[in-house]
């Protein structure tokens, strides 16, 4: 699994600067219509006393009276060293996962990742200082009552919190740096070590939060569903979802595993693309698949906003990352120079990078909200309605008997998605709800294998494909992967819409501020947690097959 959408914070803070009358919106994010390109935007070592003075100064404030000029200008300064800290991060993070063997990026990384937790909380206190005050009118007029509300149910973290948080940041990157040397001695004893210590700190966190009833989480899976993921669904919920996509699709995941070497010939595994090769079909995909969305693409290229290169020392996922500070985002993909791979890689990250400036006014969702179901979405979707294109741009490059390859493969993986990160999801439950003593290496290779026989029991020596050490999103972003599954069965819906293209731009302009259920009632599709939808989908993956790959379906089995 290659590719990742990473959030920034789990509360989206408002980088606004107030007018003096604190009514109007000067720049909705600093620097929107004047973004340098990547080349310009540098590390800036941040000076925690200066934010810290900030901080207290505004808080004093808040208590007197006749002070709300003050507090916007101090507001305003604080906000800025905020969103500059903000891309120190990315550009820090970006610089050590290009080589994740450099021991001072790693240090630098994790130094910037630790402050803007901290700053990012400071931030969250300061709002809530201006809320719970008389000056609340400066941040509501400006912001709206959704984005004050959205702040006040957030919880500031406390200096426990910031202190496992900081130990995760750490895990993390000793995880990072690890994947660089596979053939370690005790690889995965050291693997089992960093993954057991991430369980139990993240549980610790996880019992330092309530519910809105009041009750505390017992463990971190379930935390993240509902405050890191905002999701509307629970564990439980899914475990429902995860049979229906066991009962709907295994069959079909069969047949594609089974057949995929008549398709992925020779030619086709080595069919190479770089650099140059990405920066010439893209423009042609695009177009050719929603003209509008060229602008983006070309806005990334202009301003140096990709990282193409192919390396063994860099971080072993594909992502996209967005500038807060710029209203922008950076695509970050770790190529392998397979046409097919980084092909299908790179157009599925580009629905992502996409995503940052679809925005529909008339759609605005909830600020306190942000939906990784619907932000996988617009990214596998967009794979998936190019398919038509990808064949004519192949064909026209004189490469078009690979295009059958890349189908297949791209079906393949769209199916192994739903099949794969329901797999994933049951694991992550099992293991953060386990006895912190049971988990040892041999206990999460056990059962890794034990729940992949239920899913893809396909290989023909009936071993995993993967380690679960392998899912860096295991590791580094918990949870996460269930969202593939959920949005996978949406993006195949629209996919297979009879308007593909209108149906995938109206759900891109919602945004990621919904819950993905309600886009879908809102779009007039089906709910993509349902069964009857999973059940819906299979059968028009059949015949995708038969009308892409040839593939038929009769008497309860498949036919070539």
């Amino acid at each position: 699994m290659k590719r990742l959408k990473k959030i920034l914070a789990i509360m989206v803070i408002a980088t606004v600067m107030i007018s003096s009358s604190g009514c109007d919106l000067i720049r909705a994010i600093i620097g929107l219509y004047n973004a340098p390109s990547y080349a310009q935007r540098q590390y800036v070592e941040p000076n925690k006393d200066e934010t810290d003075k900030l901080f207290n100064e505004i808080k004093e404030l808040c208590a007197e009276t006749n002070k709300g000029s003050k507090i916007i200008a101090k507001r305003n300064s604080f906000m800025m060293k905020y969103t500059q800290a903000s891309t120190s991060r990315i550009v820090a993070m970006l610089e050590y996962y290009n080589n994740v063997t450099d021991g001072e990026a790693k240090a630098r990384a994790e130094r910037i990742e630790n402050y803007f937790n901290q700053l990012h909380n400071q931030a969250l206190e300061m709002e809530k200082t201006i809320l719970q005050s008389s000056y609340a009118k400066l941040l509501t007029d400006s912001l709206g009552q959704d984005y004050a509300d959205g702040i006040l149910n957030q919880t500031v973290k406390s200096d426990e919190v910031i202190a496992l948080e900081s130990r995760i940041s750490e895990l993390e990157n000793e995880y990072s740096t690890l994947t660089a040397t596979p053939n370690a001695s005790n690889y995965a004893e050291q693997m089992a070590k960093i993954f057991k210590e991430l369980i139990v700190t993240r549980n610790k966190i996880a019992k330092q939060n309530t519910r809105t009833d009041g009750t505390t989480y017992s463990n971190y899976h379930e935390y993240a569903y509902d405050k890191v993921y905002s999701r509307k669904y629970t564990p439980e919920d899914a475990a429902v979802f995860r049979q229906a996509i066991k009962d709907n699709l295994y069959d079909v995941g069969k047949k594609l595993y089974d057949t995929s070497d008549n398709y992925i010939t020779g030619e086709a595994r080595t069919a190479a693309i770089n650099e140059n090769g990405i920066k010439q079909f893209m423009p042609q995909i695009i177009n050719g698949t929603a003209e509008s969305m060229l602008t983006n693409w070309n806005y990334m290229m202009s301003k140096g906003l990709y990282n193409f290169t192919i390396s063994p020392n860099k971080y072993p996922n594909s992502f996209v990352i967005e500038f807060a500070q710029y209203g922008d985002g950076f695509m970050f993909i770790n190529a392998s120079g397979s046409l097919i791979s980084d092909l299908s890689t790179i157009v599925h990250e580009f629905g992502h990078y996409n995503a940052i400036f679809a925005t529909d006014e008339n759609k605005e969702g909830n600020s306190s909200i942000y939906s990784i179901d619907l932000a996988e979405t617009h990214s596998q979707a967009f794979e998936l309605i190019t398919l038509p294109t990808v064949k004519k741009v192949f064909e026209s490059n004189n490469i078009g008997n690979v295009y059958t390859a890349y189908a297949d493969n791209l079906l393949l993986q769209s199916v192994w998605s739903m099949l794969s990160n329901s797999l994933f999801d049951e694991f992550e439950y099992t293991v953060y709800t386990a006895d912190e003593n049971a988990l040892t290496a041999d206990y999460f290779e056990n059962t890794f294998n034990e729940i992949w026989q239920k899913y893809w029991s396909l290989n023909k020596d009936g071993k995993p494909t993967y380690n679960y050490y392998d899912i860096s999103h295991l590791f580094t972003s918990p949870s996460y992967c269930i969202s593939y599954s959920v949005s996978m069965v949406f993006a195949s819906e629209i996919w297979m819409s009879s308007t593909p293209v209108t149906d995938y731009l109206n759900v891109v302009s919602y945004g990621s501020g919904h819950y993905i259920s309600d886009v879908a009632a809102a779009a007039g599709l089906s709910d993509p947690l349902k069964a009857e939808t999973i059940a819906n989908i299979a059968q028009n993956y059949k015949t995708q097959l038969k009308n892409i790959l040839g593939l038929s379906f009769g008497d309860g089995t498949f036919d070539a």
